[in-house]
């Protein structure tokens, strides 16, 4: 089979890697980067399926020019965004690809036109309010090209075009047409159908891990995004997002796989996966189990016997470590 994506997502710490890794071992797989990065553009707040569900399940005029303005501005702000290979910087969103988004902003939109909506004047600072009002003197709002308003096309026409523009853009990342792609983290976790259907020849891959594991993820590399200071809030916030997990409904584009049980039951869940994909177990294969295997507890080592506790009382139905280890 050539052409299968498969989309790896998790909801943040949760070892989403180890399947990109599994599957990128094979010598049928490559990552549409030809390197460790997230493709994000579908699922960031202002990517592919937020534009969607703005411009179709919440329609208005101006609901339509802020979401594609917003996307506009996200898009090429990936400009700036870089990985390092072998110590030096390489940018993961080349020219081409620009070039590729500047044509299918073009195709999704059916009409254009400049205006001046006040949603986007209470947003001027004073050199805006003090431009525009020399310029009204003597110019309309279309003329002063402030705001761009945009009408979609048809819903029909913008999954059709979208897909066309993502095999576009895995041809122009990876440099190759003819094989399979691991797309990591390129859906939203907590609705990976609708968020996936831009993607023709599709398969989702769920990963879930365990809460203690994760806790201590966030902990010790200090995450960001996540409330890894303090033990109390990451379990109610771990128990809330979950919540949301659970609804989501069986599908054959799906498969829901446990982290832990992955590693130490690799043979068999190994095989599932395969089986779920399609593809043939490949004999020739330098995937090794084995490091993950050694850090698959490694949360003892950095949580206190108190935040271990905490966790497996507050979050018990989510715990995921065998009963034997």
């Amino acid at each position: 089979m050539k052409n299968l994506k498969v989309i790896t997502v998790s909801p943040g710490l949760s070892g989403a890697g180890l399947i990109s890794d599994y599957l990128l071992n094979r010598d049928d797989f490559i990552n549409p980067f030809n390197l460790e990065a997230e493709f994000r553009l579908l699922h960031d707040p202002r990517g592919i399926h937020n534009l969607y569900k703005g411009l179709y399940e919440n329609f208005s005029v101006n609901n339509s020019a802020y979401f594609f303005n917003e996307f506009e501005k996200y898009i090429f702000s990936l400009k700036n965004l870089s990985s390092k290979i072998n110590n030096k910087k390489t940018y993961l969103y080349n020219s081409n690809f620009f070039n590729e988004v500047k044509k299918y902003l073009k195709e999704i939109s059916l009409i254009s036109y400049y205006g001046l909506p006040e949603f986007f004047r209470l947003g001027f600072n004073f050199n805006d309010k003090f431009k525009w009002r020399i310029l009204r003197i003597s110019k309309s709002s279309q003329e002063v090209k402030f705001c761009k308003m945009r009408i979609p096309v048809q819903k029909e026409i913008f999954l059709k075009k979208t897909k066309i523009f993502l095999n576009k853009i895995l041809f122009i990342l990876s440099g190759k047409k003819k094989t399979n792609f691991v797309i990591d983290q390129g859906g939203n976790f907590w609705d990976p159908i609708k968020s996936t259907q831009y993607f023709d020849n599709r398969k989702i891959v769920l990963i879930t891990r365990d809460p203690r594991s994760i806790f201590s993820s966030m902990k010790t590399r200090k995450s960001l995004a996540y409330p890894g200071h303090d033990i109390k809030i990451f379990c109610d916030w771990y128990k809330n997002i979950m919540k949301n997990y659970n609804k989501t409904k069986e599908s054959n584009l799906l498969m829901k796989i446990k982290y832990e049980n992955f590693i130490l039951n690799h043979e068999k869940e190994s095989k599932k996966l395969l089986k779920f994909l399609n593809i043939k177990n490949l004999k020739k294969k330098n995937f090794d189990i084995s490091n993950s295997r050694k850090n698959i507890f490694k949360a003892r080592e950095y949580l206190t016997t108190k935040e271990l506790q905490y966790i497996e009382k507050k979050l018990k139905k989510y715990l995921q470590w065998p009963n034997n280890y």
